[in-house]
């Protein structure tokens, strides 16, 4: 029943031959009556084309020009860079056309930090070895990442998950994502359900660059 609202969510390193099987993949998916396809890199554009597709932060979307050119190209939806503050992106959303899509800030989630293509802890001498060692890593500044397994490679993600709940700013931008990855389906439930009510969501959070930005 909810397949005519839902976007299905494309990898955004496909190595080898997960390429061709992602394209198996989307032929055999686009008869189901999904939405769409969310596209994280411009390789996805050739992958779906003539297929309805949005536009995820992996686009790293951070200016009018780019998000007036994926529109052009096909984009029914765009999320912005979750690098911009909030204020770019509500000046952002203001000028421009949303009449061909509709724009989205990433209002929760377990940020990627690094993707790489080996496993981190098999390249260490006693670091776990292998595909089943090292599910975390520790970096200088203190503190440890998750290690995901995803598509033939590797994702470091921030163990701290953004978290805007509750902050109206989002909502000047247009749409909120939300982006579950190691979330169990309860806990998804429950961020968006905490989102929907104003509430921040469960446990720790960071504002990210919201409010800072990048040097």
């Amino acid at each position: 029943a909810l397949r005519s609202k839902t976007w299905l969510w494309l990898p955004r390193v496909l190595f080898g031959q997960r390429e061709q099987k992602a394209a198996q993949a989307i032929e055999k998916a686009a008869a189901m009556g999904f939405l769409g396809f969310e596209a994280e890199n411009i390789a996805h554009l050739e992958l779906c084309r003539g297929l309805p597709i949005s536009g995820g932060f992996g686009l790293n979307l951070a200016n009018a020009l780019a998000a007036e050119k994926w529109m052009e190209l096909g984009c029914k939806a765009l999320t912005f860079s979750p690098e911009l503050t909030l204020r770019p992106m509500g000046r952002l959303a203001d000028g421009l056309d949303t009449g061909r899509g509709t724009l989205a800030a990433l209002a929760y989630g377990h940020l990627p930090l690094m993707r790489t293509r080996g496993w981190p802890a098999g390249r260490v001498a006693g670091g776990g070895g292998g595909r089943q060692g090292g599910r975390t890593v520790t970096v200088r500044a203190g503190g440890r990442r998750a290690v995901q397994g995803q598509d033939g490679g590797r994702v470091i993600i921030n163990p701290i998950p953004l978290g805007m709940g509750g902050k109206r700013e989002v909502g000047r931008v247009g749409g909120a994502s939300q982006y579950c990855t190691t979330e169990s389906r309860e806990q998804a439930a429950g961020v968006l359900r905490r989102f929907a009510e104003g509430k921040p969501a469960p446990g720790a959070f960071t504002r990210g660059l919201y409010y800072k930005g990048i040097q």
